[in-house]
């Protein structure tokens, strides 16, 4: 199969298109102003357990087998990120630190 030439706004509109393409064996390189910016190619199997690691998979989250959206995601984060910085500043607390005393020690 020979390769494919579309530009950035094509791949942007159309990437599932272009992205079953691809996992068909396509080639496709993408350019920006006539200027080739980067290739999609497809992933050899043989190598992709050699490349990837699954470190989270976010379909396994009970009511999201679809995958997470992102603004779930990231509001669980944020609660994560709240909570360590309320723990952190209760244990400062105890310590008579406040934020800029802790850095001023550093």
């Amino acid at each position: 199969m020979t390769d494919k030439i579309i530009g950035v706004k094509e791949l942007r509109e159309n990437i599932d298109k272009y992205a079953a393409q691809v996992k068909a064996g396509r080639f496709i390189t993408v350019v920006k102003r006539s200027e080739p910016l980067f290739r999609l190619v497809p992933i050899d199997d043989d190598d992709d357990d050699a490349n990837w690691e699954t470190l989270i998979d976010f379909r396994k989250f009970p009511g999201y087998e679809n995958g997470i959206p992102a603004s779930d995601l990231l509001a669980r984060l944020r609660k994560i990120n709240a909570e360590e910085d309320a723990e952190e500043l209760k244990t400062r607390g105890q310590r008579g630190q406040t934020k800029q005393s802790a850095k001023k020690a550093k």
